[in-house]
């Protein structure tokens, strides 16, 4: 009789090896989340947060992608937050007006990339899940925690805790039900790394519950990874609404969305 437990017991452990690797796991997507633009900044840029490697930065920005709108603003902006200048050189580039707005669908911003990939930061899928399902830390905390580590012998700062950057589930849900409230059921979930990682499995871990959790309550869902960070600000700007997530870049995103009208949901 033991041994016909004992056999159970393994098949039973079996098969939820199987379920867990071979079929929940199927259900990550793969994406590559590298943009093959690095130090493109523009939120950095805009809101003038490069410090010492300001110079070294812009110089490498204007000789890399001289067409890009970080370039264009580096060399016409008139100010420190130049938006006004920063909004016409979108214009110009893209033509957004109100009349190509897409009113049926939104933009949902997620920070993903280097902060969850990248071994500097020293995240995992435990600490993730933390922040996605009990909101630690929370999503109403506005300014990271920093912290020091030692890296090849050397002291560098880094935040403490790099999910400050994700929203949790339960944000999504509450903007689900606004989604619904204005009759929008079709969604772009928008993302990208400028930090090329060894590979992006956790980013890749955060995207799939996302839109998992979206497509369960009957959302369409598509998915734009890794573009130029310029066309990521013109897909913002040429939707109605917009979800945004927290960093520079994100920020700057939803500056521009607010000055341009559109429905920004938090």
């Amino acid at each position: 009789m033991i041994y016909l437990f004992v056999f159970l017991f393994v098949i039973v452990i079996v098969i939820l090896f199987y379920l867990y690797f071979f079929k929940i796991k199927k259900n990550y997507e793969n994406f590559n989340f590298y943009t093959n633009f690095e130090d493109y900044r523009l939120g950095d840029i805009f809101y003038e947060r490069l410090k010492d490697k300001k110079f070294l930065i812009e110089n490498k920005i204007t000789k890399l992608y001289p067409d890009s709108l970080a370039t264009l603003y580096i060399k016409n902006k008139k100010e420190i937050y130049d938006y006004s200048t920063l909004l016409t050189l979108i214009n110009n580039k893209y033509n957004i007006n109100k009349n190509n707005i897409i009113n049926n669908k939104a933009i949902i911003h997620l920070r993903l990339g280097d902060i969850l990939d990248d071994e500097f930061y020293e995240n995992s899928k435990e600490k993730i899940n933390l922040k996605l399902y009990d909101n630690i830390p929370h999503d109403n905390q506005q300014y990271p925690d920093m912290t020091e580590i030692k890296v090849n012998g050397q002291i560098k700062q880094r935040v403490k805790n790099p999910n400050f950057y994700l929203k949790s589930i339960n944000f999504y849900k509450n903007i689900i039900k606004k989604l619904k409230n204005y009759n929008v059921k079709n969604i772009i979930l928008m993302s990208g790394s400028h930090i090329k990682c060894k590979n992006y499995n956790l980013s890749n871990y955060v995207f799939s519950v996302i839109k998992n959790l979206f497509e369960n309550n009957g959302f369409y869902v598509e998915s734009k990874i890794a573009n130029h960070p310029d066309l990521d600000i013109y897909l913002t700007l040429s939707h109605k609404y917009f979800v945004p997530s927290k960093g520079g870049y994100a920020s700057l995103l939803k500056d521009l969305a607010s000055k341009k009208k559109i429905i920004i949901l938090e």
